[in-house]
């Protein structure tokens, strides 16, 4: 590397397997507009709202919380939740958001199938897709007719 290159900005490319539209819309959830999707993935069916990534460990760090309740692992869980909270923080703060994100957060989130409940019936979840994984998908979260 000679010494031009050292302080030259990365260059960053949009993976040719990756829809743009979808990843602008993860870049704007970033930046805190949440967008409800209709993700469909590997013949899945999957509708949430995009959310940042720090907002999505959030969501998982809560989760966790509420599955271990007061036992001897969760305060160790909890620590390590909140190190990955200050380095995702840290990075947004220090470069902005990711140019290309190659993850889509969806926080209430649940997979739907025909003839069947969405999974989970009861409450939804927080998911990670690899936005390269998305075969379609369509503005706006679904919900179960009543």
């Amino acid at each position: 590397m000679d010494e031009e290159d050292m302080g030259a900005e990365p260059v960053y490319e949009l993976p040719s397997d990756q829809d743009w539209l979808l990843t602008q819309l993860v870049q704007w959830a970033e930046l805190g507009v949440n967008t409800g999707v209709t993700l469909f993935v590997n013949g899945n069916v999957v509708s949430g709202m995009l959310s940042s990534e720090g907002v999505y460990i959030r969501r998982l760090r809560r989760e966790f919380a509420d599955g271990l309740g007061d036992g001897a692992v969760a305060a160790p869980i909890d620590r390590a939740f909140a190190s990955i909270l200050e380095g995702v923080d840290a990075l947004r703060q220090e470069e902005g958001p990711i140019p290309y994100p190659r993850y889509a957060h969806l926080t209430d989130a649940q997979v739907f199938a025909p003839g069947s409940d969405p999974l989970p019936s009861k409450q939804a979840i927080s998911l990670r897709i690899k936005i390269a994984s998305v075969d379609s998908f369509s503005l706006g979260k679904m919900a179960q007719a009543k």
